[in-house]
C-alpha cells in the first residue's frame, strides 16, 4: 500500500514538474508575442513622428495664401484619433466552410452568410456583445497563406480540440495583450476569447501555401465576429485586404459608375456611409490631379466620421497624400484589387488593372453588365 502511494506522489509530482514546465514556455511564448506587438507599436510611432516632422517642414516652405483667400482647414476624418497600429497589412479571409455565429445562436458556413444577415459582434474595448449587420461579403481566389490554428476550450469545453484555417493576415484577439494578432504570429499557449469571454487556449499552428478561394465579411459599426473552431466560437476582426474587381459591393458600385461616367482611366474609389437617418449608403468618387485629389480624400473630407468602410481600385497610397495612413487613423476597414507602388511591381498592377477595366467596358458591350 505504501509501495502504491509513493508511486502516485512520484506521478502526480512528474506531471506537475511536466505541467510547471509547459505553462513557462507558454508564458516565455507570451511575453515574446508582447515583445513583438510592443516594437510594432514603437515602430508605428517612430513612422508617425517622421510623417509629422515632414508636414511642419512642407509648412515652413509652404508659399503664403492669395490676398482675399480663404483658408482651407484640414478634413478631420474622425474627431476622435484612433490608435496607430496597422489591422490587416495582408489579405485575410477564412476557408468557405469555416463556421460563424450567428445573432440567434446558429452557425452558417462564411460561403453562406449574405448582405443584410446578423451575427454577434464584440467590442474587445468595452466588453459589450451585441448584434450586428454584414454590410458586405468578400471572396478572393488565388495563392494564398494558410494558417490551420488548433484550439482547446476552457470550462465544459476543457476536452475539445477543435481547429479553423485562416489567411496567414487574419486578425484573432489576445485578451492578455490586448490587441489583435496577426493568424500567423500566434502561438501555442496564446490565450483567445470566445463568445462568453472565456479564454480559448490555441495548442498548435501550421503554415503552409496553396490555391485557395478564401471568404471575409465587413460588419456594421464594431467590425468584429465569431468564426468557430469545431465548437468553440473565435472572435476575429473583419478588416479590409485585398479582393478581386467586382468581389464586393462596394468593387461593384466602383465598376457601375466608371460604365455610367466612360471613364476607362483614374482611380476610383467607393464608401459606405451612415446618413442622417441613420440609413446605410454608398458613395463613389474619382481622383483628379493636384494635392488632395485622390479619391479616398475626397470621400473623406464628404463624409468623414460617417464612413463605415472603404474600398479603391488601387491600394491607398503612402505617399503626399497619405490616403493609406488617413483611412487607418480614422479606423475605416479598407479593401483595394491592385497593389500600389512606385516600383516595377506597381508597373505591374497598373497595367493589370488597365487591362481589367478595358475587358470590362467589353463585356459591357456584350451585354455582361
Amino acid at each position: 500500500m505504501a509501495r502504491e502511494r509513493a508511486a502516485a506522489q512520484e506521478k502526480a509530482a512528474k506531471e506537475a514538474a511536466a505541467q510547471a514546465k509547459a505553462n513557462k514556455r507558454a508564458a516565455l511564448r507570451e511575453a515574446a508575442a508582447r515583445k513583438r506587438i510592443e516594437n510594432q507599436r514603437a515602430a508605428a510611432r517612430r513612422d508617425q513622428a517622421r510623417r509629422a516632422a515632414a508636414r511642419k517642414a512642407a509648412a515652413r516652405t509652404r508659399p503664403a495664401s492669395k490676398p482675399g483667400a480663404a483658408a482651407k482647414s484640414r478634413p478631420k476624418p474622425s474627431q476622435v484619433k484612433k490608435p496607430a497600429q496597422q489591422i490587416c497589412p495582408v489579405s485575410n479571409s477564412f476557408l468557405p466552410q469555416t463556421t460563424v455565429l450567428m445573432s440567434d445562436g446558429s452557425k452558417k458556413p462564411i460561403s453562406k452568410v449574405k448582405v443584410g444577415d446578423k451575427v454577434l459582434a464584440t467590442d474587445p474595448k468595452t466588453g459589450k456583445t451585441t448584434v450586428r449587420t454584414v454590410t458586405s461579403t468578400i471572396v478572393g481566389t488565388g495563392d494564398k497563406d494558410l494558417v490551420k490554428v488548433d484550439v482547446t476550450g476552457t470550462g465544459r469545453q476543457l476536452d475539445t480540440d477543435d481547429s479553423l484555417t485562416a489567411t496567414a493576415g487574419h486578425p484573432f484577439w489576445v485578451p492578455s495583450l490586448q490587441e489583435w494578432v496577426d493568424a500567423t504570429d500566434l502561438q501555442p499557449g496564446t490565450r483567445l476569447q470566445d463568445a462568453k469571454k472565456a479564454e480559448v487556449r490555441v495548442t498548435g499552428v501550421h503554415r503552409w501555401k496553396r490555391p485557395a478561394t478564401v471568404h471575409n465579411l465587413t460588419i456594421n459599426d464594431v467590425h468584429t465576429y465569431y468564426v468557430l473552431a469545431g465548437a468553440t466560437p473565435v472572435l476575429v476582426h473583419n478588416c479590409g485586404g485585398q479582393v478581386e474587381y467586382g468581389g464586393n459591393d462596394l468593387s461593384q458600385a466602383v465598376i457601375q459608375e466608371r460604365l455610367r461616367a466612360g471613364n476607362k482611366s483614374n482611380n476610383f474609389a467607393a464608401v459606405r456611409y451612415t446618413d442622417a437617418n441613420g440609413d446605410s449608403r454608398i458613395a463613389v468618387a474619382v481622383s483628379s490631379k493636384g494635392l488632395g485629389n485622390h479619391a479616398e480624400r475626397k470621400l473623406l473630407r464628404q463624409y468623414g466620421d460617417s464612413i463605415t468602410e472603404a474600398y479603391s481600385e488601387f491600394q491607398p497610397c503612402t505617399g503626399t497624400n497619405k490616403c493609406r495612413s488617413r483611412l487607418a487613423e480614422a479606423g475605416i476597414p479598407t479593401t483595394w484589387t491592385w497593389g500600389w507602388t512606385t516600383s516595377a511591381e506597381g508597373a505591374a498592377a497598373r497595367s493589370a488593372k488597365g487591362k481589367a477595366v478595358t475587358s470590362m467596358f467589353r463585356d459591357a458591350i456584350s451585354g455582361n453588365w
